[in-house]
């Protein structure tokens, strides 16, 4: 598995004056990030702000796309989930997102990354950081 991270940034909108791209995302592989000074990688990072650096879980969903830490998935049953690390079994899992917006204990969970198959089960529907109503809603 190759580690890698995304860096999301939250910056002034494109020249289309929309929020909806106002949004980048760089990855980065660790070797990248090792040999190289972050502010020299991309000039996104003098122009927006930090929001969230992600790993790499080495998955992908259904229809090809990564799975970052962060991430919001949605299992063939219909239950939306937070990709999270738990340190507990130092390892990336879901917690499922109950019917009141809360992420369910890592005990309580039926259904983690140990027991799918992430190319047919799940599929990435957002992340976290910029998709909260995707909880808030429990869509």
């Amino acid at each position: 598995m190759e580690i890698k991270f995304q860096f999301l940034y939250k910056g002034l909108p494109f020249h289309s004056g929309t929020e909806d791209f106002n949004w980048h995302k760089k990855v980065y592989s660790l070797d990248q990030l090792l040999a190289t000074k972050l502010s020299n990688l991309s000039d996104v990072h003098n122009q927006s702000t930090l929001v969230a650096k992600r790993q790499f879980t080495g998955l992908k969903d259904r229809n090809g796309v990564e799975i970052y830490a962060g991430d919001l998935i949605k299992n063939d049953h219909g239950r939306t989930a937070k990709v999270v690390w738990h340190n507990l079994s130092a390892s990336f899992d879901c917690d499922f997102v109950s019917d009141d917006g809360s992420a369910n204990d890592y005990e309580d969970k039926s259904y983690g990354f140990h027991n799918c198959d992430w190319k047919r089960d799940v599929e990435v529907i957002g992340n976290i950081y910029q998709n909260p109503e995707l909880i808030e809603n429990n869509n």
